[in-house]
C-alpha cells in the first residue's frame, strides 16, 4: 500500500527526477494548448494543426486527471479502513484535481471552437453550396440530354487545355 506523503527514499531520486521532468513537459503542453487563440481568419491547415495540438493536450490531461483521481480513490479507501493521510498532501491532490477539471473545461471549449471552424471549411468546400453546382443542376434539368453532355465535353476539353 502506498503511503500518502511526499517523502521518498534517495535510491528513487533519478526516477523521481524523470517523472518531474515528464510532468513539467505535460504541463507545458497543456498550458500551450490553453494559450492558443482560435481565430476566424485561420487557414484550414492552421486549424487542423491547432486541433491536433488541442487533442494531444486533451489526451495528456485526461491521463493526468485519471492518475490523480486514482490517487484520491486509493486514499479514500485507505481512510475508510482507518488509515491516516497527510492533510497537506490531501489538500494539494484535491486542488490538482479541481485544476485539471478546469483545464479540461477550457480545452473542451477551444476544441469546440476549432471544430466549428473546421466544419465551416468543410461546408464552404461542399459543391452543393456553390453557384456553379446549382447552375449545373438547373442546366441538367432544363437542357436536352445531348446538349448537356456536349457542354460537359467542351468544358472537360477547355479544362485540359487550361492545365497544359
Amino acid at each position: 500500500m502506498r503511503t500518502f506523503d511526499l517523502t521518498e527514499e534517495d535510491d528513487e531520486q533519478p526516477d523521481r527526477e524523470q517523472e518531474r521532468k515528464l510532468s513539467l513537459e505535460k504541463e507545458a503542453l497543456i498550458d500551450a494548448a490553453l494559450q492558443m487563440t482560435i481565430r476566424r481568419d485561420m487557414t484550414e491547415a492552421e486549424a487542423q494543426a491547432c486541433k491536433a495540438n488541442l487533442d494531444r493536450a486533451n489526451d495528456v490531461l485526461a491521463e493526468m486527471a485519471s492518475i490523480i483521481r486514482g490517487q484520491i480513490d486509493e486514499c479514500e479507501a485507505s481512510m475508510a479502513r482507518g488509515g491516516k493521510v497527510d492533510p497537506d498532501w490531501w489538500r494539494r491532490v484535491n486542488v490538482a484535481s479541481r485544476r485539471k477539471g478546469w483545464q479540461r473545461q477550457q480545452l473542451q471549449g477551444k476544441i469546440g471552437d476549432v471544430n466549428r471552424l473546421l466544419r465551416a471549411f468543410r461546408r464552404d468546400a461542399e459543391p452543393s453550396k456553390t453557384r456553379d453546382w446549382m447552375f449545373l443542376q438547373i442546366a441538367k434539368l432544363h437542357l436536352p440530354k445531348e446538349t448537356f453532355q456536349r457542354l460537359q465535353r467542351l468544358t472537360d476539353e477547355a479544362e485540359k487545355a487550361h492545365k497544359e
